[in-house]
């Protein structure tokens, strides 16, 4: 069996003759992938053998096929539409599409990636098989079959949360409220007993630790520059040991979501995934 790349990502959209596909659908194509019970929003999409696992269509198994991944896609993007050309029944390699962690707001809705940069992963994990297509806006996309034969290959990608890291830690929701608490208690005991109010200097002192926590929780430009390098050098060093010959690999970090997507070959990503890893041990 031929060996796929592996992935990590998330995606979505819908098409023009069809929400799925430019050409008219069969009488298969009516069956969606249906998930399992334990399938949640945020629960990851595994692809393993060529089968999506915890999805079932017409009660077997799922295959990974952009037929029925785009179904799954398209749920956690739904103002989005992806018109398919003639790539429906393309299979897509090993991979792991990561949503995005849930937010400590449980009314907050889940932030993923960029759907373009979720395509364009799969596009990886076909091993080019299919290209996506330059948007004319960020909702529309066109799949199709890839016109650059030469740009198979056996690069995978992965993408990982390194928002632990970034915010060294520190839950900023938690820590948030506590600041918001304590300068309301101020505020309440000033207008109470004047200026001088008991406990004045614990309530100033534990705001200032308060507020250079939540500074802290927050990273620069800067810092965040300074974390990719970081691991973009340990990574490389430790690839170059490995595998002299081995090309470094591609790194893509999306701020709104905390998320680094790296792209390269199979030990790249391995590497990646460890040095990312311990970094957040770390914290």
């Amino acid at each position: 069996m031929r060996a796929f790349p592996c992935f990590h990502f998330v995606l979505g959209i819908a098409g023009a003759a069809a929400i799925l596909c430019a050409a008219p659908a069969r009488a298969a194509d009516a069956s969606a992938p249906v998930p399992l019970p334990s399938v949640s929003n945020d629960t990851p999409l595994v692809i393993a053998d060529g089968v999506l696992r915890d999805y079932l269509v017409d009660g077997k198994p799922a295959t990974a096929t952009l037929r029925n991944l785009v179904p799954i896609v398209q749920r956690h993007y739904p103002a989005s539409n992806i018109t398919m050309i003639g790539v429906d029944d393309i299979a897509v390699g090993d991979l792991v599409l990561q949503w995005a962690p849930k937010p400590p707001d449980p009314h907050a809705p889940l932030r993923s990636p960029p759907l373009n940069l979720v395509l364009r992963a799969l596009s990886e994990a076909s091993g080019h098989k299919f290209r996506v297509s330059d948007p004319e806006d960020p909702f529309t996309f066109l799949l199709v079959k890839s016109d650059d034969p030469g740009a198979l290959g056996p690069r995978v990608a992965d993408v990982v949360y390194i928002g632990h890291i970034l915010s060294h830690g520190i839950n900023k929701a938690e820590i948030e409220v506590k600041l918001i608490d304590s300068q309301t208690r101020m505020s309440l005991a000033e207008e109470r007993y004047g200026e001088k109010y008991p406990g004045k200097d614990d309530l100033s002192d534990l705001t200032a630790v308060l507020k250079k926590q939540l500074e802290r929780a927050n990273p620069s430009d800067e810092e965040i520059s300074k974390l990719l390098t970081q691991i973009s050098e340990v990574v490389t060093d430790t690839l170059t040991k490995l595998q002299p010959d081995a090309k470094p690999p591609e790194f893509q970090f999306h701020k709104g979501t905390d998320l680094l997507v790296v792209i390269g070959s199979a030990s790249a990503v391995d590497i990646t995934r460890k040095v990312v890893a311990a970094l957040d041990q770390a914290q």
